[in-house]
């Protein structure tokens, strides 16, 4: 029973990860799995071996629950406690077996999962994961015999330290310096085994890492510029390793991904029409994959996420009847998810910033052209609820110390409220 335990958390599991619809699956498999080693733990003494089963199967079951990034039912609280109960069996097996190479692998998977997690609740936990991420990252990376993909570990690590700061703090010339210096390091280690595609796609994330923080806070125009490379780089080289296995969820949603932020890249460097062809793209592709898999929230908040920004981009090449379609969808989706998924810091930031482009839509549809004085009315009524309830996002942003806003779009935004107040007084007068 133990050995099929076994081939279920680690061999069964690992197949079916990145299917579409497959949730359910494989949360019965390991769940089911992870009752019977509870049961076995309590007559073994301490073995090491069960341990480091029992210590995956808390992190698989976490995953499933809600692991950022990958495929899960959003609940984040229930999986942060799943990844603590494996954090403390794993800080045990490391006492118990100090140079266990294959312990400190799944360790830090574990570590790099609760980082995230933390940060998603504005857990300030966050940061003592990260170093603990870093830390197993060097050793494994050190270690005789490191294969390429272990190398890669420290490198991608510290870039994840950097892009979780700078979401923090704004983008500084030290996150700049730094980014660019670990891209270099990983670059080099991918360039010894060029057919790997998993080393590719690895670093596909990373530079898509390296455009997100040139783009936004702090951004210049030539850093824009410097994002959109990265972008396109990371899209090259994500498209390849789709096509090296298309029927995987994960590759799909990274191609998506990388896509919204090159469309939203190239809208901040003035080319709104290629960024309307690209973000076509992206809204296809994130249609599909949560179609495919509706279960998965991460593939639906990421569709939301895709329509929050096209709704921007619509209103920027002039068509806010198709900003208004998108915004509005975007926030059905998020009426839908489950509370708890809506507590998390990115779901947060994307229902405002849906918000805020139906304000800015409806704003620009409530023109004389658009009817008489009461329809204008309503919807510059419409607009300004909804801006409030950005602004009040914005608020607490600031007060929680949820991440920097850019200048440029905290000033558009106090623009268009004013614009908004303006326009209803005149109509309310006439």
């Amino acid at each position: 029973m133990r050995k099929l335990a076994n081939t279920f958390i680690f061999e069964v599991h690992a197949k079916i990860e990145n299917l579409p619809g497959s949730l359910a699956a494989r949360e019965m498999l390991v769940k089911t799995s992870l009752e019977y080693l509870d049961a076995l733990a309590g007559e073994t003494g301490g073995d090491p071996a069960l341990l480091y089963e029992i210590a995956v199967a808390y992190r698989n079951v976490g995953n499933i629950q809600g692991q950022p990034g990958s495929a899960n039912q959003g609940d984040l609280a229930a999986s942060i406690g799943n990844f603590e109960k494996s954090g403390k069996i794993f800080t045990e097996l490391e006492r118990m077996k100090p140079n266990d190479i294959a312990i400190a692998r799944e360790h830090r998977k574990l570590a790099y999962a609760l980082t995230r997690a933390y940060f998603l609740v504005a857990d300030g936990r966050w940061r003592a994961e990260m170093a603990k991420t870093i830390g197993l990252s060097g050793r494994i990376s050190s270690a005789p015999g490191a294969s390429a993909a272990d190398r890669t570990l420290l490198p991608i690590a510290r870039i994840e330290r950097i892009h979780l700061e700078s979401s923090l703090t704004g983008r500084s010339p030290e996150h700049e310096a730094a980014m660019a210096e670990e891209i270099a390091a990983l670059e080099a280690i991918v360039r010894e085994a060029p057919g790997d595609v998993e080393l590719r796609e690895r670093l596909a994330a990373i530079y898509q890492r390296a455009g997100m923080l040139l783009a936004y806070t702090g951004r210049t125009p030539q850093s824009v510029q410097g994002a959109i490379a990265y972008f396109l780089k990371a899209r090259d080289l994500a498209l390849e390793a789709r096509a090296q296995a298309p029927g995987d969820a994960s590759k799909q949603a990274l191609v998506g991904a990388i896509l919204y932020e090159l469309a939203m890249a190239q809208r901040l460097g003035g080319d709104a029409r290629e960024a309307d062809r690209t973000m076509v793209e992206a809204i296809a592709l994130s249609r599909e994959l949560a179609d495919r898999d509706p279960s998965n929230v991460t593939l639906v908040e990421d569709r939301m996420r895709v329509l929050a920004g096209a709704s921007h981009l619509a209103i920027q090449v002039g068509d806010p009847i198709r900003a208004t379609r998108y915004s509005r969808e975007a926030l059905a989706i998020a009426e839908r998810l489950p509370e708890r998924s809506r507590k998390s810091r990115d779901t947060r930031v994307t229902i405002a910033n849906a918000q805020a482009g139906l304000g800015y839509a409806l704003l620009a549809s409530a023109g004389p052209a658009a009817g008489d004085r009461d329809r204008r009315l309503a919807m510059l009524r419409e607009a300004r609820l909804v801006l409030a309830h950005a602004g009040a996002f914005l608020a607490a942003m600031r007060a929680e110390n949820l991440g920097a806003i850019p200048d440029d779009e905290a000033k558009n935004f106090e623009e268009k409220v004013k614009r908004c107040d303006e326009a209803i007084a005149r109509l309310e007068a006439a």
